[in-house]
Parts: structure tokens; sequence; C-alpha cells
């Protein structure tokens, strides 16, 4: 969350509130804070499966790459996915908050 909200700042420095933000800037940081998200996590999850997925009899070691491999599958989901979920929390919270809160 502090990564999408550092980028809509950055894509607008003078907005007061957070409904002062066009629509457009939520989703480009929305998308980009996902690839973020998922460039810092994906090995970790690479891990989280082979444990348990791998027999721990017999574990099989791949390299380096291997905790990279599927990556570009992962940023062609994450982007729209996160995108997506970033701009409905936003609109929602216009509709839910009466009063904008300022930064």
């Amino acid at each position: 969350m502090m990564s999408y909200d550092r980028l809509l700042r950055w894509f607008n420095p003078a907005a007061r509130t957070r409904r002062d933000h066009k629509r457009i800037n939520v989703l480009a940081s929305g998308a980009i804070a996902g690839y973020l998200y998922w460039f810092a996590v994906f090995p970790i999850d690479v891990v989280k499966s082979r444990i348990q997925s791998d027999s721990f009899t017999a574990p099989k070691y791949q390299g380096m790459r291997v905790f990279y491999k599927g990556f570009a599958i992962c940023l062609l989901r994450a982007g729209p996915v996160n995108a997506g979920n970033f701009f409905f929390y936003e609109e929602t919270m216009k509709l839910v908050t009466p009063n904008p809160t300022k930064y």
C-alpha cells in the first residue's frame, strides 16, 4: 500500500485529497504497485510452492533462475488485477466517505 500511495502522490503532487486524483493515475499507480509487489515476493512464493510440492527425500536443485521462472506470466496478470483492485477501492471510498480527508 505504501508504494501505491507514493506513486499516486508522485503522479499528482498538487492533489489535496484522495478525490483529486484522476482515474488514470489511480490505475497506473495500482498497476505499478502490483509489479513492485510481485517482483519482491515472487521468489518467496516459489520457495513456498517448492516446499509444498517437492519431496524431502530427493530435493531438486535447479539453480537461481528457478526463482523467477514464470515471472512474465505473473506480471501479465498483476498489472490489470492490481490496477482494478485499487481503482475499485478508491471509487468505493469516494461513495462511502462523505468528507474527503486531507493528506
